[in-house]
């Protein structure tokens, strides 16, 4: 494959920046985060040549996580008296074997990702189940997104063979909490074309918007989802749309009176779609009237009158 341009190498970079500045004060509070920081350890030097500014940072996170688990990098790297550590079973043996609770955890995850990428996946899900709550704990909130993110991609797959049944038995399998986001997921990445009459798409959708209106996830979190369900209720039930995007405007006014700096961490204008104007011009302009902030407010109505000159052209 041709070699990509360093401003596209700089601008892939930059995402990596942006989300570890995001997430910075999770150094030294959990595994997971740093596994992630330690899989840009090898590309450091392309961080010093093409982002020098911000490379210091990048360079003192992976310092941060290999003193914090100083002991399971080395376990990690060098499994005393185990097999090569390239199939399931391997891992799941050497996880059996040690008595570090972060190593462990973390042959747990590449066990369950390696059967997950090898499209076995009722099989991951299970070694996700099978991990205690000490190994859950250590892998923070992303012990839940691997959950309803898998569980999503095997209901997928029993869909597009014809297992109907597997693929209810998955979703219905899935944590209560975690089943909004793991319907939703489902229901986001089925084709666009013509479904099988049964498909279940309006139950799902009703699942997952009651799922979600009644979760215990942040604001934060939650506002996002709801733009999320708006575009699948445009896909799907789009006489609901208006009050889903309702919904998701007061959510958003949640989220931006308890966090201050909220607007400078989210792209959340993104979301809005223009096709609700479709719908009711004077619903939307009138939801848009209640956004709280005034920033919020003013990026959402950009965003449509972006949408809109793009449509024009």
């Amino acid at each position: 494959m041709p070699v990509p341009p360093d401003n596209l190498k700089a601008d892939l970079l930059g995402l990596y920046v942006a989300h570890l500045s995001a997430h910075v004060n999770e150094l030294g509070k959990g595994m997971l985060f740093c596994s992630d920081v330690n899989f840009l350890a090898p590309i450091l030097p392309e961080f010093g040549r093409l982002l020098p500014q911000q490379a210091v940072l990048v360079w003192q996170a992976v310092q941060k996580c290999r003193s914090d688990f100083p002991t399971g990098r080395e376990e990690l790297d060098n499994p005393t008296g185990s097999q090569a550590l390239n199939t399931v079973d391997a891992l799941l043996k050497a996880a059996a074997d040690t008595d570090n609770p972060s190593v462990r955890t973390q042959y747990q995850y590449r066990a369950a990702r390696l059967a997950k990428d090898r499209g076995e996946y009722d099989r991951a899900i299970k070694i996700l189940d099978s991990m205690n709550d000490e190994s859950r704990q250590l892998m923070q909130g992303s012990w839940d997104a691997y959950h309803w993110d898998w569980a999503a991609s095997a209901a997928l797959d029993h869909f597009q063979n014809g297992r109907l049944v597997e693929m209810n038995l998955v979703l219905n399998a899935v944590p209560a909490k975690l089943q909004p986001f793991a319907k939703m997921a489902f229901l986001d990445r089925l084709p666009l074309k013509k479904l099988p009459e049964g498909t279940p798409t309006i139950q799902f959708l009703s699942d997952a918007a009651a799922g979600l209106r009644k979760s215990n996830i942040s604001e934060f979190e939650k506002y996002s989802w709801f733009f999320g369900l708006l575009k699948l209720t445009l896909r799907y039930q789009r006489a609901d749309a208006i009050a889903v995007f309702k919904e998701a405007i007061a959510s958003l006014n949640r989220a931006t009176s308890e966090d201050a700096k909220f607007l400078d961490s989210n792209q959340f204008a993104d979301f809005l779609p223009a096709s609700l104007l479709e719908i009711n011009e004077f619903a939307v302009r009138e939801t848009l009237a209640s956004v709280t902030n005034l920033e919020a407010r003013e990026q959402l109505r950009l965003q449509l009158l972006k949408q809109i000159q793009n449509q024009a052209r």
